[in-house]
């Protein structure tokens, strides 16, 4: 079962479509589970701006990918989704929407390429 704007899931976790975004898949998961952003925020030990920047797709907000796509793993094992198939959505359009390839690092990065 998929979960789009047009039709919601009768269970509590649903499919990603090919077309939906990560971030609204999971506000549209924590909706339909009934869990306050305040109280996710809190079980992920995350700054809630940070988890309405997910939710809305808003990458240019948040740090590189490889920090989002820990928060997306972290983020559905909350709710109980396939993590893997958020981040193999994830790496589709972050190039899209960036500029940036999924394997950058950002200026200042704590993390540093090996090689």
């Amino acid at each position: 079962m998929e979960i789009n704007s047009n039709q919601q899931p009768s269970s509590g976790t649903g499919n990603l479509s090919n077309a939906q975004r990560p971030g609204e898949y999971l506000r549209q998961l924590r909706s339909i589970q009934k869990r306050e952003l305040s109280e996710v925020a809190r079980e992920l030990n995350m700054p809630e701006r940070q988890l309405i920047a997910l939710e809305a797709d808003d990458y240019k907000s948040l740090p590189e990918p490889a920090f989002i796509k820990g928060y997306l793993r972290a983020y559905a094992k909350l709710l109980g989704a396939d993590a893997s198939h958020l981040i193999r959505r994830f790496d589709e359009i972050y190039t899209s929407d960036t500029g940036l390839p999924t394997n950058h690092a950002l200026e200042n990065s704590p993390l540093k390429t090996l090689g």
